[in-house]
């Protein structure tokens, strides 16, 4: 062996003793994180949830504090849930929804159709969907979009429907009226609130 490598060698094994040596008597290196270490603390107290399940259906499943669940559900439905339909405004009747005086109206979602002709594999439409709606005494027009046109239109005339729906939060006024304006078919949700 050659000088070189020997003395490599030496020195290589002196460090390692060394390093040994200074890791036993100072012990392993503090780890990383806050000064109160890494632990967690819980400090609320979790509902308690209860599950039975025989043997024989139906199985029973209880989630503990009836009282919190109700008012959370209370929360949530403020008011009492309501679906309407609105007809298609050049039809001439069951067009407009009245809002109850001394309740406000949520509408929380909106789905319908339209109908589009199409010729020369160009699509006509009658009209986007709309309504007219009465909030803070101002009547305020919503429009709602419509999806692409169909990408494989045929050749000769067709009428088509064209269907939307929309999540929305839009308020009606107490005693007010919703109007469909537009030439479609809609279907609102929401519910009815005290104001």
């Amino acid at each position: 062996m050659s000088n070189t490598r020997m003395i490599t060698c030496i020195i290589t094994c002196c460090l390692v003793a060394a390093g040994v040596q200074a890791i036993a008597q100072n012990g392993p290196p503090a780890q990383a994180g806050p000064p109160g270490g890494l632990g967690v603390n819980v400090v609320n107290t979790p509902l308690p949830v209860t599950v039975t399940n025989p043997t024989i259906p139906p199985s029973t499943v209880s989630v503990g504090n009836p009282a919190a669940l109700a008012a959370a559900n209370a929360q949530a439905l403020r008011g009492t849930p309501v679906s309407f339909d609105l007809q298609n405004s050049q039809v001439g009747s069951g067009y407009t929804y009245s809002v109850p005086a001394g309740q406000r109206l949520v509408i929380e979602y909106v789905s319908g159709a339209c109908s589009s002709l199409f010729t020369s594999g160009s699509p006509t439409f009658f009209g986007n969907p709309n309504i007219i709606v009465t909030t803070g005494g101002v009547q305020h027009g919503h429009n709602f979009n419509l999806p692409m046109p169909f990408l494989n239109m045929p050749s000769s005339a067709a009428v088509f429907p064209q269907f939307f729906g929309h999540v929305v939060k839009i308020y009606a006024d107490p005693g007010t009226t919703v109007i469909n304006e537009g030439p479609c078919q809609m279907t609102l949700a929401g519910q009815l609130v005290s104001p």
